[in-house]
This record gives structure tokens, sequence and C-alpha cells, in this order.
């Protein structure tokens, strides 16, 4: 599963090589766009799996796999201090990226 939240590897690849996106694979490996890179880096909680043979393939399982994460995840926020969560949320967003992996 792939998970892309900035450019597209290839588009990357033109950018920074000016090139057709034959730089595509170095692209994305500077991208981590994987979500396993993703929970690593603390930006996304969790992947929610599809149902085989993909979303579009069963819509109604995979909107309870979501329905699912979403209400564990929100009872999880439900049940922290409101400083706790404000200063956890801070932290988060202040740690994401080049400069909060030192």
């Amino acid at each position: 599963m792939r998970f892309t939240a900035s450019p597209p590897p290839e588009a990357c690849s033109g950018i920074v090589w000016k090139d057709d996106g034959e730089h595509a694979p170095e692209a994305a490996e500077a991208l981590k766009p994987l979500a396993a890179d993703l929970i690593e880096f603390g930006i996304i909680d969790e992947i929610i799996r599809e149902p085989v043979g993909g979303a579009h393939r069963n819509p109604t399982q995979a909107i309870k796999n979501v329905k699912k994460a979403i209400k564990r995840h929100f009872h999880e926020l439900l049940e922290m201090d409101l400083t706790d969560l404000l200063e956890n949320r801070y932290n988060r967003y202040r740690n994401i990226g080049v400069f909060g992996h030192n």
C-alpha cells in the first residue's frame, strides 16, 4: 500500500533533477511516501486495511473499517486531559519534517 502525502515521485524528479521522471525511485526514497514511513514519523496513527480487492470493490466494508478506527481514536482522545491533549498535538506537529528528526 502506498500513500502519497506529497507530490508523486515523478513530479519531484522533474522539479529537482529537471528530467522526465527517470530519478523517480530516488525521489520516492527521499519523500518516504509509504504508510509505514508515515507511522514511523508520527504523521499517521495507523494503517486502515482495505477490503480484499480494494475499497472500490467493497465500499461498505471499507466504510466500516474507517468508522471503527475513527471511533477508537476518538474515544482515546476523549479520555485524555485537555492540557495533555494540546501538548501532545503541539509536539506531534512540531516534530513532523526534517527538522523534527535530528
